[in-house]
């Protein structure tokens, strides 16, 4: 049985597919302030290789769509990189893997949208105490004036 997370061997293969920073600045000595990225540099090329590593494996469809459900209820990382390394991968699956990531990515918000209102009561005592208990009726009153529009205004 195959495992769900890429091998070393496909992260080995796909670091070697990332650029080098260190030979980039080399190539532009000017850009002296990009050597401030050197540290995080190795973190970048970990979750690069990583998401290459997911886009080669069978079940690259199956975390795609886990990671759009999770991103878009609770989880702060977007599927994007993941999502334009299976195209690139497979560039007739297109239409497939953005069906995928929306369909998953809706329920993912249906999700989220239900239990937000299971926990709001529960929750009201922690935003009253971190003082955003005005914030919140704003946005309350935001979303019952304009409706979706103040949710696609404040995602910008």
């Amino acid at each position: 049985m195959s495992s769900l997370h890429p091998t070393s061997k496909d992260i080995r293969r796909a670091e070697k597919k990332a650029p080098k920073l260190t030979s980039f600045l080399h190539s532009k000595p000017m850009l002296w302030i990009a050597s401030l990225w050197q540290g995080p540099s190795k973190l970048i090329r970990k979750t690069y290789a990583w998401v290459i590593g997911w886009s080669e494996k069978k079940q690259a469809e199956y975390a795609l769509a886990g990671l759009s459900f999770a991103e878009s209820s609770f989880f702060p990382i977007p599927p994007d990189p993941l999502v334009i390394a299976m195209v690139t991968a497979r560039p007739k699956k297109w239409f497939r893997i953005a069906a995928i990531t929306t369909i998953a990515s809706v329920i993912g918000g249906l999700f989220g949208y239900v239990l937000g209102s299971l926990i709001i009561e529960a929750l009201m005592p922690v935003i009253v105490g971190a003082g955003y208990e005005g914030a919140y009726h704003t946005a309350v009153e935001w979303f019952n004036n304009w409706g979706v529009w103040a949710v696609l205004i404040a995602g910008f």
